[in-house]
Order: C-alpha cells, then structure tokens, then sequence
C-alpha cells in the first residue's frame, strides 16, 4: 500500500483503469451485449454502430475483411511471397509481397487529402474500399483509400 487517501487513490483508478476507455460489444441497436444490465456503460452510437448492421451492409468493414481473409487465403504470394517496400512518403504506403509467379501490392493512402500516385502501376485491381474499375483510370487516391492490385507472372 502506498497509504493514499481512498478518495485520492478513487480519482487515480478512474484515470488509468482501461475501463473509462471501452464499452461492451453492441451486437444490435438495443446493445444485445446482455438482457440485464451492462457494469460498464454501452455507447451512444450502438444505434448507428454494431455487428448486426455491419454484417446486413454488402459494403460495410465486416465483408471487406472477410473478403481480404478470403484472398489472403488463396494468394501465395500473400502466404509465401517476399516483402518489398517500394514508396513510403507523405502518408502514401505502397508495398509488394510477390512469389515468381504473383505479385500483391498494396496501395493506402493515411491522410484525410487526396494523394497523386508517384508512378503508374498496372494490375487486376483485387479488393478496394472505393469502387474503382482499373488501375490506369487511377491519377489520385482518395482520403483513407486503400488498394489491393494482383499481377501475374512476374
């Protein structure tokens, strides 16, 4: 013990416990966490925000990851390849994992601008989070987009 006043060792538990920092998962618009009631506080949002939503939304977070599971999955090159960086500035990633015979490459922009590409890169666009049709249509990349573009025989 460190001998604190309980009123003082009250406030420092409430500003470090991760606890102030989470809510329970909201399943569903009501919460769906429990048919009681939660100990920790559900958040505001669950009406516009939870799993029941997600999963009902083709375009939602959920399927774009299940779909980039699916990929990873069947994509040597995402199994086995080698790791490339090839451009790394001002927010824009883009890197490489490829075999001999395939080649991923990511493309994200991280800022809140839109972001020139610094070179043109050919490929079957794979998964997008922005509907895109091709590669060479491609000048900019939106704010938080992300590309997965897959080139075969490397």
């Amino acid at each position: 013990k460190l001998h604190f006043p309980k009123k003082f060792r009250y406030k420092m538990i409430m500003k470090t416990t991760r606890d102030n920092a989470r809510t329970p998962m909201q399943w569903t618009k009501d919460g769906g966490f429990t048919e009681g009631t939660p100990w920790l506080k559900m958040n505001a949002n669950k009406e516009t925000i939870n799993v029941e939503d997600e999963i009902a939304y083709e375009g939602s977070i959920y399927h774009h990851y299940h779909k980039l599971i699916q990929i990873r999955k069947t994509s040597d090159a995402l199994i086995n390849g080698l790791f490339k960086p090839l451009y790394m500035k001002n927010d824009l990633f883009i890197f490489e994992r490829a075999t001999e015979n395939e080649s991923m490459i990511t493309i994200s922009n991280m800022s809140k601008k839109s972001i020139k590409l610094p070179y043109e890169i050919d490929g079957e666009i794979v998964l997008s989070n922005v509907e895109r049709d091709d590669m060479k249509s491609i000048e900019k990349l939106l704010p938080y987009e992300s590309i997965l573009v897959k080139r075969v025989g490397v």
